[in-house]
């Protein structure tokens, strides 16, 4: 099992990179049950395994992703015949969440199929390439992070074939809620 990761500490950006890393799993490999406080997107890069998510089970392999959302209970597996090797990247913030609902995965259907899914010649795993890139980076490694989780939700809200509906907020009622929300988590 080859695993390479690294923790960030957190910086209350409206983005923070919580951890990131690429493993490379032992057949039967498994995590969870668990819990998380913060969204966690896997993509897998060869192999395949099973996802548990809301009372669902999925089967993925190469090309594709799956988001874990905080508070939810996940496990997944790596196959016992082809284990997964996936990449992540975890995170969190007061953007976080309206970041992610605009992506179109939900806590229901939390996988994208992501080989299909092209932004400017820019795919998911060129994305996660360049996480794992940086992983070995002394100075500026948070910041490149930061920057590759607001890229990578960028190109997720950009391939959403079907963007989500604002639930009746117009766009100044949302900019009003949102600095209430980043004044209240720097200052309380």
């Amino acid at each position: 099992m080859l695993k390479d990761q690294t923790s960030i500490q957190a910086r209350g950006e409206p983005v923070d990179v919580v951890h990131a890393g690429v493993e490379a799993c032992a057949p039967g490999h498994a995590f969870g049950p668990a819990v998380r406080d913060y969204y966690l997107f896997h993509f897998i890069l060869s192999g395949c395994g099973h996802f548990q998510a809301a009372g669902q089970t999925f089967q993925l392999g190469a090309g594709q992703g799956f988001m874990i959302f905080p508070d939810q209970v996940t496990y997944y597996e790596a196959s016992q015949t082809d284990p997964w090797h996936y990449t992540w990247l975890a995170f969190r913030g007061s953007q976080a969440a309206g970041l992610v609902a605009r992506t179109g995965l939900t806590a229901q259907c939390p996988v994208l199929d992501t080989d299909r899914a092209e932004d400017c010649g820019l795919t998911t795993r060129d994305c996660f390439r360049s996480v794992m890139d940086c992983l070995p980076m002394g100075r500026g490694r948070e910041l490149r992070l930061t920057g590759l989780a607001y890229l990578f939700l960028s190109h997720l809200i950009a391939v959403n074939p079907d963007p989500p509906q604002d639930a009746g907020h117009t766009p100044r009622q949302s900019w009003y809620v949102q600095q209430a929300r980043d004044y209240m988590e720097m200052n309380y």
